[in-house]
């Protein structure tokens, strides 16, 4: 019996040392995507929620997020300037992550052979331009964002002021705007319109910018639609439709406490606007209708989408991000929020606007419509700069610095300045 005990021992420590000299395999080293994004808090802790999910479902990818909050554009340039770019970025066509800037310097990596037509198909058409430059796909498209009238529903029923409807005008909405206003001992404790947007209304009478192909092609004080479009923007301004138009804020506050006050008959934003309103627990009634027309009826875009850089490491990997970022089930979840318009149409039929807090809204298909009318009115690499010469000159003709044709033509000379000047970059 001794025997067979010391036998047994003999044979345990003999596996054990066998087992211990095998030749162990390494552990799997982990593929590493650096991925960059804007906005809120709340928005970046959403996303940590989805890459917790893409990390459980491919275990052998860890993502480093990134979240400069206003620093976005900065942030993203400086470590492309650096040689170390993200992997895969977050890219709009508004104030972050310019698109086609990026695109334009050789930065960012063309997906059009990873894109099937089936996946093709799940997206609004009008995403696929907003994630195009010169011909090439760039990024995966998150969301279309057409803007919208927003409206106090309590101010139009205590005026007895009929809703917003697609018959109006911007003069239609002028109107409207000076009978809502209300004065009381000198002082304004009320406005029809929080602001009158100049490029809105000039495109609508036929302005225009660049041509489909990216060509300047505005005429300056011979742009009959960018003049009247100044005329009205004085008009809203000295006729008390809204209030000084350079002001940073009203007497009620910046401009989501203005509307919170109840004390703003409407508002022009995109549709994260519906968001906001629930999320900030607003007290009155509201709805949304169709940007008023001119000539046309236009309605400035803007997108959001995911890209891949060209020196991004693990380029599979960072694929897989991507189309899991916007595949039905993360898209469903997005839209649920009301953030923003997405790009998914299958999110939108089954999730958009579905919060309990928009359960009052009558126009919820306003969003939907609205892409039938979107357009982006500064198409190119060079959008922030153009932008800012335009407000800087419609704040001259308000401020009575300049005549409205003089400037226009400032307008023309200083965006073809610019371009001149970005040629050789």
């Amino acid at each position: 019996m001794r025997k067979l005990w010391l036998i047994g021992l003999i044979g345990m420590m003999i596996l054990i040392i066998l087992s211990s000299c095998a030749k162990r395999e390494p552990a799997v080293k982990k593929k590493e995507i650096v991925f960059t994004i804007w906005g809120s808090v709340a928005e970046a802790n959403q996303m940590k929620g989805w890459l917790e999910k893409f990390e459980k479902k491919f275990p052998n990818i860890k993502v480093k997020l990134i979240h400069p909050g206003g620093s976005y554009n900065e942030k993203v340039l400086a470590m492309c300037a650096a040689g170390t770019p993200p992997d895969v970025m977050m890219v709009g066509t508004a104030g972050f992550g310019i698109i086609y800037a990026l695109a334009e310097k050789g930065l960012l990596m063309p997906l059009d052979n990873y894109i099937d037509e089936e996946y093709r198909k799940g997206i609004f058409k009008e995403a696929w331009k907003g994630v195009t430059w010169k011909g090439h796909i760039y990024a995966l498209p998150r969301e279309a964002n057409a803007e919208i009238l927003f409206y106090n529903k309590d101010l139009f029923d205590k005026e007895g002021i009929p809703y917003p409807d697609e018959s109006w005008t911007w003069e239609t909405l002028i109107e409207v705007a000076k009978k809502i206003t209300k004065e009381e001992n000198g002082r304004i404790i009320q406005y029809g319109l929080y602001s009158l947007p100049w490029f809105i209304t000039a495109f609508a009478y036929g302005c225009k910018f660049f041509d489909e192909e990216g060509k300047f092609v505005f005429k300056g004080k011979e742009d009959t639609g960018a003049k009247k479009a100044l005329e009205l923007y004085l008009k809203a301004y000295k006729e008390g439709a809204t209030p000084f138009p350079l002001a940073e804020e009203t007497s009620f506050g910046g401009f989501w406490t203005s509307i919170l006050s109840g004390r703003i008959g409407m508002w022009i934003t995109g549709p994260w606007g519906c968001q906001e309103l629930i999320k900030r627990g607003v007290k009155f009634r509201w709805d949304m209708a169709l940007i008023p027309k001119g000539d046309r009826r236009v309605s400035p875009m803007t997108f959001v989408g995911y890209a891949i850089t060209k020196k991004a490491k693990n380029k599979d990997a960072c694929l897989k991000l991507i189309k899991f970022l916007t595949s039905p089930e993360i898209m469903q979840d997005f839209a649920y929020t009301g953030r923003a318009f997405p790009a998914s149409i299958l999110a939108f039929q089954q999730s958009y606007l579905k919060h309990p807090g928009y359960n009052q809204v009558v126009h919820k298909e306003i969003p939907f419509e609205s892409l039938k009318y979107g357009e982006e009115f500064f198409r190119t690499p060079y959008l922030l700069e153009i932008k800012q010469v335009v407000k800087d000159v419609s704040d001259s003709v308000i401020l009575g610095k300049l005549t409205i044709e003089e400037g226009l033509e400032e307008m023309k000379d200083r965006v073809i300045e610019i371009l001149q000047g970005r040629k050789g970059e």
